[in-house]
């Protein structure tokens, strides 16, 4: 609906908390790379990794707690994920991801949204850039705070998280811009490694998903 009347535009759910310079980020970068198809998202979180010559970086991971789109980006959205059993046959993930975990995270949490065992849309929107080749903007500083953690929440369940207590930042304009519009892999293996938990059956659903 959202996009059938405009052309870019700002999410934020009800439990994210946004700083002040979060929507000034948004709304200078949806300009900057509204006809630029490489980069398909706009983040406004940071799990505490930052790139120092910039005021942000481009990652393969597109958080959504706070962040902006094109309609150009979102046209690639499935909900049912229609090509994931022809993703997983032809074993795309390796030629995506370069850190192992992050692989099998992926197929992990891929394979449960397309069984419908995750009632989800986030995953999905993360297939969607993935299989495009798509980039995720992320800031160098984070602007977005979620306050949604409680035992009564959606999916966020565990009232303490260290994902519960991000202090927000506002961000300096005029904006410093990378250099170059390729993934920060080193950035992104952080995130990854800070995000190991290993659920039950984890490498067995893995297996059988690629064995399939």
């Amino acid at each position: 609906w959202f996009f059938k009347h405009v052309e870019m535009g700002i999410i934020l759910e009800d439990d994210c908390l946004p700083s002040n310079s979060f929507f000034k980020f948004c709304l200078e970068l949806l300009d900057q790379y509204a006809k630029d198809t490489r980069v398909m998202h706009i983040g406004g979180c940071n799990h505490g990794f930052e790139d120092p010559a910039s005021s942000y970086y481009f990652s393969q991971l597109p958080h959504v707690w706070g962040w902006a789109t094109w309609k150009r980006a979102w046209k690639h959205f499935d909900l049912r994920m229609a090509s994931w059993h022809e993703f997983v046959k032809g074993n795309y993930i390796n030629s995506i991801f370069k850190d192992n975990w992050e692989c099998q995270r992926r197929l992990n949490d891929w394979s449960r949204t397309a069984e419908k065992k995750i009632d989800c849309w986030g995953y999905q929107w993360s297939y969607a850039v993935a299989t495009n080749g798509g980039l995720s903007v992320l800031p160098g500083l984070n602007l977005i705070q979620n306050i949604g953690f409680h035992s009564e929440a959606t999916h966020t369940t565990r009232a303490i998280s260290n994902e519960s207590n991000l202090i927000v930042h506002d961000l300096q304009f005029p904006l410093i811009h990378p250099k170059f519009v390729i993934p920060n892999h080193k950035l992104d293996e952080l995130y990854s490694k800070k995000n190991m938990i290993i659920k039950p059956s984890f490498f067995r659903r893995s297996f059988l998903w690629i064995k399939r």
